[in-house]
């Protein structure tokens, strides 16, 4: 449900990118920059059949650098290269139907503008979700409970390295210790309360990590 929300709201950002490029480009452009933008383009009821072809590709596209995959610990450099991925796969697949398609009104420089509208709606809305999503999560929401295989000194560090990024939303439980015969064993950090913990691993999902 939550990957479909985002998904939704990342066409309807493609469509209006494709309005605002219509828009910009008849009137702002045309004011701007005659020399270049001199013509009026073609009235919008002729680019209902060019949103038809970019909201199925741009679908496509979204899905496969993985935007509605998990996330938690992706660096922002990669959010950002991934929408510039989309978009530029987006954009050059487009052109290619428009060529087959022979919608000789599509230019290339309309393209290529809404191809910029679209990347930077994209990108500050990925950014304000991962904002929103990091601050709810350092506040102990929408987290995921972590059980680490092991009572080692690598488990230890990463514990304490999961505990040193709460915007990730990584909760510890525990450790596996085999040695007590497979129970969950907890340092001076953890509160030996069972039920409390216990409710938390229904609530969320657990991940075991083997160190």
């Amino acid at each position: 449900a939550l990957a479909g929300g985002l998904m939704a709201a990342d066409l309807l950002l493609t469509a209006v990118s494709l309005l605002a490029s219509y828009v910009l480009r008849n009137r702002a452009l045309r004011v701007l920059w005659p020399a270049a933008f001199a013509g009026p383009l073609y009235p919008f009821s002729r680019y209902w059949i060019v949103l038809a072809l970019v909201l199925p590709v741009f679908a496509l596209c979204l899905v496969a650098v993985g935007f509605y995959s998990s996330r938690r610990t992706l660096p922002l450099w990669e959010e950002l290269w991934a929408a510039l991925k989309a978009v530029f796969f987006g954009t050059a697949t487009l052109a290619l139907l428009v060529y087959a398609f022979r919608l000789t009104y599509v230019s290339r420089p309309f393209l290529f503008l809404f191809a910029l509208i679209d990347f930077a709606l994209l990108a500050s809305e990925k950014l304000v979700i991962r904002s929103a999503a990091q601050r709810a999560r350092a506040r102990g929401l929408n987290f995921r409970t972590v059980v680490l295989a092991g009572t080692g000194p690598r488990a230890v560090a990463m514990a304490q390295f999961l505990e040193a990024h709460p915007h990730w939303g990584f909760r510890v439980l525990g450790y596996l210790d085999d040695g007590a015969g497979g129970a969950i064993t907890r340092d001076g950090r953890w509160p030996n309360q069972r039920e409390k913990l216990h409710d938390q691993a229904i609530l969320s999902t657990s991940a075991l990590i083997f160190l």
